[in-house]
């Protein structure tokens, strides 16, 4: 099993100085379709920070993300890609899928001023 996110810290995540910055879904949202499978490909971009435990949400969408809860370094693009289950597999457009993802990571969650993550 290989794994692309391995990360070690050398003091408890409270002593690092990680800055503040933003993780936004950068420019669009791709949905592909194949054999009766849906695929959303999001590509998400770090602003001048570290940002650790990055997760993603699709609110009332049934499905998964293909990496879920990982660090994100300093101005660095990630790709990621979300199958869609079930019934749900035709009724989102991208631009309705763009719409409903929410993006969190740890420094966000001690920053009330950081509002919701808008598509780029």
């Amino acid at each position: 099993m290989d794994c692309e996110d391995t990360h070690h810290f050398f003091a408890s995540y409270k002593h690092l100085n990680l800055g503040w910055g933003e993780v936004i879904v950068a420019h669009s949202v791709v949905k592909a379709q194949a054999d009766n499978v849906t695929v959303f490909s999001v590509e998400l971009k770090s602003t001048d920070f570290v940002a650790l435990f990055v997760e993603l949400d699709a609110p009332g969408v049934l499905g998964y993300w293909s990496s879920n809860s990982f660090l994100m370094l300093a101005n660095e693009t990630k790709t990621v890609h979300f199958t869609v289950s079930g019934e749900d597999m035709d009724q989102f457009s991208e631009d309705t899928f763009s719409q409903l993802i929410t993006v969190n990571w740890l420094q966000k969650s001690y920053d009330n001023s950081i509002t919701d993550v808008a598509v780029q």
